[in-house]
């Protein structure tokens, strides 16, 4: 039986940790038959998930800035005119008068 002492060191910040978290776990594992080796496997996926942890918090900066550029354009588009729907109806009724106007025109020949 062998006595092996991990070690995990990741610069991952979480408000309520420090800013650099370090683990140290104590385990026993056997090559002979392979006592040990879901211990093993369990640790080393640490790592993993801690820069999966990195690029989810990553992606929801990006996130929440992408928001706040929509809200402004959401609030630069609501002062043009194109947001205007009575500026709409009046540039529709005069295309509509403009058609019919057409239509008369060419009914005439």
């Amino acid at each position: 039986m062998l006595q092996i002492l991990l070690f995990f060191f990741s610069n991952t910040f979480i408000e309520s940790r420090s800013k650099t978290d370090a683990q140290i776990r104590f385990g026993e594992s056997s090559m002979r038959n392979s006592f040990g080796l879901k211990l093993l496997h369990k640790f080393f996926n640490l790592p993993f998930l801690a820069l999966q942890r990195d690029s989810l918090l990553k992606q929801l900066e990006t996130n929440l800035q992408e928001m706040s550029l929509t809200n402004e354009e959401l609030d630069l588009y609501l002062e043009t005119d194109d947001a205007s729907y009575d500026k709409y109806k009046m540039t529709f009724f005069f295309f509509f008068l403009n058609s019919l106007h057409c239509f008369f025109l060419l009914a005439d020949f």
